[in-house]
């Protein structure tokens, strides 16, 4: 094989294969129920696209390409058959299995073409992409069951002693501590000197946790499928390295795949100008529309939630070509699934405080009668309403004059411990019941629980400092 300078591959995860989007508590139309469904296959379809249009060297799977609740023969039909398209241009696809498709539970009910490597679960693999004259490897290890607490970053050693370009595949979430997700900290990784890019998985948002050498990367989910797993649409990296000079950061380039964007949108009617001309339930759906429309008329790839980015080190380029020169929708991107969180105070509280769950159902249904219109016939990306939360509370005094207030200062002083101070936050979580002490990994929570995340107990806390105030110095 001519050797070349540099090598580009594209590095993916968490793909998991045949689950469908979470579109919330209503029922869609079957027109979206049919895109959600095929939302995660049409991203896998648009990354293999992208590979083939940009003749990368190889692609990476950094772990649960499969959901294990939704592996199903067509799934594995479809992998097939895209991994065939990668086959015949010459690209291998090299695989781990994460905690949703570990290796010694299920196989694969298709015979993978030649093209696919999936590493052994029982122990590291090292695979020679390239040999003379600077050896290109993919290092890797598949889980074995769900729960995975070996240290197999330990065993991550390049055989030999000369030196090349070596690549860690590995699914975790980089706690030291976790007895799940392979037990590994960020300083464990980066003092493995042999290592010169991690291509990480199991983290839904892109995240770039060190960009230097040797650079600790993760792609997130190619297509987000609930609206927990961050804001704006999903995607993939494409890396380019000079395996000749392996302490060089790598070029990161992000490009987005998912046909559907998440997006929390928050609005503060107050802020907003607009309280005082709300007057009617009428002017509240107005000004809520006029925000869908904002973000019909916004380009949803300039929104995705990079979780700890730093943006100096990555360029965010358009998506794959449309599926047809015909396609109406720029980019592919057929729509938005949106939590809606509203709050206000004044006429706002009073028009919804009598039955907040009513209000907020009415408003979520006139939005989604409004714009989720399906993306055929050459109509615009639909916005579908997931769920819509009323935030809202009398009017307060002046500002300045509560600010002046003891109690005021007091209460503000209480929740300020509450937020930095794990003693009382527990403490809190103890109150509100057993229904909140739910498992942090959602595979793994009861039906009957919830996890209360960092944001859940922000918006809890806002939500009561809201009533308390209120209760003591409205009017």
């Amino acid at each position: 094989m001519e050797s070349k300078t540099k090598i580009k591959f594209l590095h993916t995860a968490d793909i998991h294969l045949g689950r469908p989007l979470n579109p919330g508590v209503s029922q869609p139309p079957a027109e979206l129920a049919e895109i959600f469904q095929q939302a995660g296959f049409l991203a896998l379809e648009r990354m293999v696209d992208l590979a083939l249009q940009q003749e990368v060297d190889f692609v990476l799977v950094a772990g649960d390409l499969h959901d294990r609740q939704a592996r199903s023969v067509r799934a594995s039909r479809f992998l097939r058959q895209q991994c065939r398209r990668l086959g015949e241009a010459g690209i291998p696809l090299y695989a781990i299995s994460g905690n949703h498709d570990p290796g010694a539970d299920e196989k694969e009910p298709f015979r993978l073409p030649e093209n696919v490597h999936i590493f052994s679960s029982e122990e590291v693999e090292v695979k020679e992409y390239r040999a003379a004259p600077t050896p290109v490897r993919i290092l890797g290890q598949s889980y074995r069951t769900r729960a995975e607490s070996r240290k197999m970053y330990t065993y991550y050693t390049v055989p030999e002693a000369a030196r090349g370009f070596n690549i860690g595949l590995l699914h975790t979430g980089l706690d030291p501590d976790s007895r799940r997700y392979v037990p590994v900290s960020r300083e464990d990784l980066e003092g493995k000197d042999d290592i010169d890019y991690w291509a990480l998985g199991h983290v839904h948002r892109p995240a770039v946790v060190n960009p230097a050498a040797p650079a600790l990367v993760y792609p997130g989910t190619p297509q987000p499928r609930t609206v927990q797993a961050g804001d704006g649409a999903g995607g993939c990296f494409l890396v380019e390295v000079n395996p000749a000079e392996p302490a060089a950061p790598p070029e990161l380039e992000f490009v987005p795949t998912s046909p559907v964007s998440f997006n929390r949108i928050k609005l503060d009617v107050n802020s907003s100008g607009d309280s005082e001309t709300i007057g009617n339930f009428s002017d509240l759906e107005e000004l809520l529309a006029g925000r869908a429309e904002e973000i019909l008329a916004e380009n949803p790839h300039e929104n995705i939630d990079f979780y700890g980015l730093d943006h100096d080190n990555v360029r965010i380029s358009a998506p794959p070509s449309p599926e047809s020169p015909d396609d109406p929708v720029p980019g592919g991107l057929k729509g938005h699934i949106a939590r809606w969180h509203i709050r206000g105070r004044g006429a706002i509280h009073e028009m919804v405080s009598a039955d907040r769950e009513e209000a907020a159902r009415e408003l979520a249904r006139t939005l989604n009668h409004r714009f989720a219109g399906g993306t055929g016939g050459g109509r615009r990306p639909f916005l579908w309403t997931h769920s819509l939360m009323l935030h809202t509370a009398p009017p307060l005094p002046d500002e300045e004059e509560l600010k002046n207030n003891e109690l005021y200062q007091e209460i503000m002083e209480v929740l300020e411990e509450i937020e930095s101070g794990e003693e009382l936050k527990n403490e809190l979580l103890k109150a509100w019941g057993q229904v909140w002490q739910g498992d942090p990994r959602p595979e793994e929570r009861r039906p009957d629980r919830f996890y209360p995340g960092e944001e859940t107990v922000g918006e809890m806390l806002e939500a009561a400092w809201q009533e308390i105030i209120a209760e003591l110095f409205a009017e």
